[in-house]
This record gives C-alpha cells, structure tokens and sequence, in this order.
C-alpha cells in the first residue's frame, strides 16, 4: 500500500509538470527571458547557467534545492479554514476586495499566511528519493526556453514544499493567479487532496490560460469568461464550477471626456518596455505644441533606470501616486499592453494603445481588435474632439463587455459576488448565484 502511494504521488507530480509544460511552452514565453534579461543584464549569467544544469538530473537537483531554500514567495497559512495566496499588488486588491463583499474582511490579515522558515524548508529536501525522482522528470520536461525552464523548476518546487503541508484545516484554498507556478502546483494539491477551491482574477486574460476548474470563479467581466471558453475549447474539455462578475472598481464608469490643450499626456511602462521605443514617442510628444506635460508611471515590478525617459525639463515620474490618483491627473494616457487601459477608459480618460514599446506581440490582450482602444496617433493631440470622436455609442456598448459598470450600478455586482463567497466559505449545499 506504501509502494502503491508513493507511485500515485510521484505520477502526480508528472501530470503536472506535464501541464505546466504545455503552458509555459506557449510562444508568449519563448522571448520573456531575452527581455528580462535586457531590463536586468546580471541575470544572464542566472539564465545561461541554470540552462546548462537543466540538461542533468543533478543539475535539476540542485536548482531544486536553491529554489527551496531561497526563493521567497512560498508561504504557508496562519489560521483559520481558508487560504488565500497571491503575492503581487494586485492579487492582495483582489483578496480584500471579495472579502468585503462577502462580509469577511477579518480573513484580509491571514492574506499570504506567513513565510517558511528555513528549518521548514530544508525538511521539504526529504526524503531525498523525491526530490531526485522531481529533478529526472525536470530533466525529461526540459521547456523550450530558459525562463520556461525555470518556472517548472519553481513548479515542482512548490509540488515538494505544499506535498508535504498540513492542510488538514484548510477547507479552501483561494488564489489570484491561475497560471503562475507556485499557484499551479498548491491547486494540484488542492484537487488532490478534495480542498474546495476559488480563483479570483487580477489581471486581463488570454485564451491560452488554464481553463477554469474550481468551485467558484470570480472574473472581472464578459469578456474574460468569453476567453476562459476560447481556452477550454482549445483544449476540447470544457470549464468546472460556478462563474460570477466582479469589476475590479471602487466606482461606476465615469463618461470619457477630455480638457483643453496644453495636454497632460499619461505613459504606462510596461515591465518589459522598450527604452529605445519608448525614448522616441517621448521626444515626438515633448515637440508638439498641444502637449503641456509628460507624466510616467512604471510597472510595480519595474526597477529600471529611466533616467533617459524623464530627461526633459516636461516629463516626470509623480512618486507614489495610486494608479487611479495618477490618472486623475492625465487628460490622455497612453498605455502598452496592459490591463490598465480599462481602468483608465472606466475613470474616463481617452487611452490609446502605443504599439511597439514593450517586448511583447501586438495588441496581446486584443483590446485593439475589439475596437476598445485605437492605436496612438501624435496627430490625435492636435484637437480635442478628434481624441474623442472614437469613444462613441458603439464604443460604449463594446466596452461594457469589459466594464459592467458602464451599465449595471457596481452594488449589484458586488451583492452577487459576495454572497458567492460567503456560500463557499460556508460549505453549505446552498447553490450559489450563477453568472449568466
């Protein structure tokens, strides 16, 4: 029966990385690492090396053990029945923000639980047996790509750190990210173990995404739940449990409207920009008449060194301004590609899409194809009312689809999703209200 255990357990762990493999295989992933690496040079020295370890199983070995040591988003829970992890801004917006909802802001404290202590993480290096069966089955689902390499690594990491946990008091588990590997890996063992499961999004998706399979999904709007149904008739399955709609707003959608020249122009830095790109766009708008000021704004994870992008005496980086505060202050914002172009259209600011200056393919989240953004045009700032011919009624109705508030009083959006939350937390037979 023991043998018979660990065979199921060790097949689980292939079955998984088998999942994540076919995922971060995706093309969207095949050039991230080139552009890590060109925004943190000193990391290539990290890629190139664990890409050559990756073809040996003691190699795979020992970026386990690294990884389990020391890398620092594993966390384990503090209490109580329910366990909610996700370690970005956003994630943690999204935690407090069903959890008000539902009645349930005391669980906001326990959000991520606590770190691992080292004594905890060498004990997941044992038995040794599993963490070498972890590093062949890495050696045979080597990914395409070093960065892609890397994420099963932290996969089958997590695998190893959540294998061995208490879950015992945990009755679900609640995360904010359905495709990063940590999440992949603590919903595996979740199922696995017949832990009631929720996602809440937190960023725009895309139909190559994991397809929805947890008791309850909180997703952002209709479009959203249109590609969770792209991505599971990708895969010809379909997708499990019970959707409803929560737009990720304090507030209902505000008309978009534009003030009077000299412009205050908004640029949104993607995580992976372009500097070169980017540098010029910058120089084209600091030229033109109409255009008073230049305010930018970087992706929370964003570190660089923008010195060359704030050069002229007209641009600046507002320092710790919350998004919505920064957009307040622009009459136009200019965006990549970026989910932060629908909170921007929703507090009524005309937002273009400024294609080229980030290191990822055109029109990603398809907000351009679906007519809610038009591509930036310097000509556009010469008059106001050519900014906002685009936002018309037709506009109006596409971009409902991605922000129901635009229609319906945000209340009622919250009602339902809290109440969807509050029947899970209460592991009741009650149905819970279905998005339709």
């Amino acid at each position: 029966m023991v043998y018979e255990h660990k065979a199921t357990e060790l097949h689980s762990l292939e079955c998984l990385l088998s999942e994540a493999s076919k995922f971060f295989s995706h093309k969207r992933f095949s050039g991230a690492g080139d552009a890590i690496i060109r925004k943190r040079p000193r990391l290539k020295q990290v890629f190139s090396l664990a890409h050559r370890v990756s073809q040996r199983g003691l190699g795979n070995m020992a970026l386990l053990i690294c990884i389990i040591l020391f890398y620092y988003p594993f966390r384990r829970p503090i209490g109580g029945s329910i366990f909610q992890y996700g370690m970005s801004a956003n994630n943690i917006r999204s935690f407090k923000r069903i959890n008000a909802c539902a009645g349930q802001s005391d669980l906001d404290p326990m959000i991520n639980g606590k770190p691992l202590s080292l004594l905890r993480r060498f004990s997941c290096l044992f038995p040794l047996s599993k963490l070498w069966y972890a590093s062949n089955v890495l050696k045979r689902q080597r990914a395409i790509s070093p960065f892609s390499h890397a994420q099963l690594v932290i996969t089958s990491a997590a695998w190893l750190i959540y294998g061995k946990e208490d879950f015992s008091k945990i009755e679900v588990i609640c995360v904010a990210s359905d495709h990063s590997p940590i999440t992949m890996a603590l919903l595996h063992i979740a199922r696995s173990r017949h832990i009631k499961t929720c996602y809440l999004q937190h960023a725009p998706v895309a139909n190559y995404f994991p397809p929805l399979n947890y008791d309850l999904a909180v997703l952002f709007d209709r479009q959203s739940l249109a590609l969770y149904e792209e991505a599971a008739a990708n895969r010809d399955i379909v997708n499990k449990g019970k959707v409803v709609v929560l737009p990720p707003f304090e507030e209902n959608a505000t008309s978009i409207s534009v003030g009077k020249p000299p412009f205050r122009i908004g640029i949104f830095l993607s995580y992976l920009f372009d500097e070169p790109a980017l540098s010029a766009l910058i120089a084209a708008l600091v030229d033109h008449p109409k255009v008073g000021s230049i305010h930018i704004r970087r992706h929370p994870r964003c570190k660089a060194d923008i010195h060359e992008l704030t050069k002229y005496a007209s641009v600046d980086e507002p320092k710790s301004a919350s998004v919505v505060e920064f957009i307040s202050q622009c009459d136009i914002a200019l965006v990549p590609n970026s989910g932060v172009a629908i909170e921007a259209l929703h507090l009524g600011v005309p937002t273009f899409y400024t294609p080229g200056v980030d290191y990822i393919e055109h029109d990603y989240y398809g907000f351009v194809k679906a007519g809610i953004l038009p591509i930036f045009d310097i000509d556009a700032v010469a008059y106001a009312d050519k900014i906002t011919a685009f936002f018309d009624k037709s506009w109006l109705a596409n971009f409902t689809i991605y922000d129901e508030t635009s229609a319906v009083d945000l209340t009622h959006s919250q009602n339902i999703a809290g109440t969807a939350f509050q029947a899970l937390l209460s592991f009741s037979d009650r149905e819970y209200p279905q998005f339709d």
